[in-house]
């Protein structure tokens, strides 16, 4: 069961899918990090203004 899963990791398709999802999971982590560093001041302060 182990070498399968290592057959299967090695072809390049595969690489390729692994990649991309990891790219993908920390651009969405990133975007939201960032989000809340540049726009959550900016809204708590409007909302004790009122």
């Amino acid at each position: 069961m182990i070498e399968t899963m290592v057959d299967w990791a090695r072809e390049p398709a595969t690489s390729w899918l692994v990649l991309c999802l990891a790219g993908l999971v920390i651009g969405v982590g990133a975007i939201r990090q960032s989000r809340e560093a540049l726009w959550g001041d900016l809204f708590h302060d409007e909302m004790e203004e009122e």
